[in-house]
């Protein structure tokens, strides 16, 4: 009698009890090291992955539109202080008118003083001196040339008149003026300083009359 069939049967259950123990050892150890390492998510280095991942477009983002406001901000101080500075500018620069009342009296003509103009032009400081003079009683065609001269002074200095009047035969002091006639003249003469008062003297031409001065102060 033959007993191959039993211990045939015996050794393939002895071979599954086996695998199934290994079966459940390593499904037992997988577990272990799985309670060991914990849950992906509980992880700090997911978290940080997911911050930089995540939130790092966002931040990049934010610091991009910082930077152009601060740009567009810088732009708009750098042109509020031009437009501050063009007007200071314009605000210190010099230029004022003085009304002037003065009336000389001659033997021959008057003199009514009308305006003084003080200002500024390429770094130089000028003033525009600006008068009627009436023909009493010279002859016809009488320039003011021929009338007056006149000296401008302002503290020690005798200043230059620059618009050239005393040369250009065209000028206002050159214009014939008649019997009872007013003719209007502005002469023009750099400033020593922004100080000091300036002195007109007229110097009549003929011999009746004495000089007569008179005092524009520019402050």
């Amino acid at each position: 009698m033959s007993h191959k069939p039993y211990y045939k049967k015996k050794y393939l259950l002895l071979i599954e009890e086996k695998f199934t123990n290994y079966v459940e050892r390593v499904l037992k150890m997988r577990e272990e090291v799985t309670k060991k390492r914990g849950p992906i998510y509980k992880k700090w280095w997911f978290w940080l992955i997911l911050v930089v991942v995540v939130l790092g477009p966002i931040f990049s983002s934010m610091e991009e539109d910082e930077q152009a406001e601060e740009e567009k901000k810088e732009a708009q101080q750098e042109e509020t202080n031009d437009d501050n500075k063009e007007q200071e500018e314009q605000e210190e620069k010099l230029d004022k008118k003085i009304a002037l009342e003065d009336e000389i009296l001659f033997t021959n003509f008057t003199i009514n003083m009308d305006d003084a103009h003080v200002y500024e032009e390429d770094g130089k400081t000028y003033i525009d001196v600006s008068f009627d003079w009436l023909n009493n009683s010279f002859e016809d065609k009488t320039t003011f040339m021929r009338a007056a001269g006149i000296d401008v002074h302002q503290g020690e200095e005798l200043l230059e008149e620059t618009s050239d009047a005393y040369n250009d035969k065209q000028s206002d002091v050159y214009f014939p003026n008649a019997v009872g006639g007013k003719i209007g003249v502005t002469l023009t003469y750099e400033l020593v300083d922004t100080e000091n008062d300036v002195r007109l003297v007229f110097v009549p031409r003929d011999e009746y009359d004495d000089t007569e001065e008179v005092i524009i102060n520019i402050n």
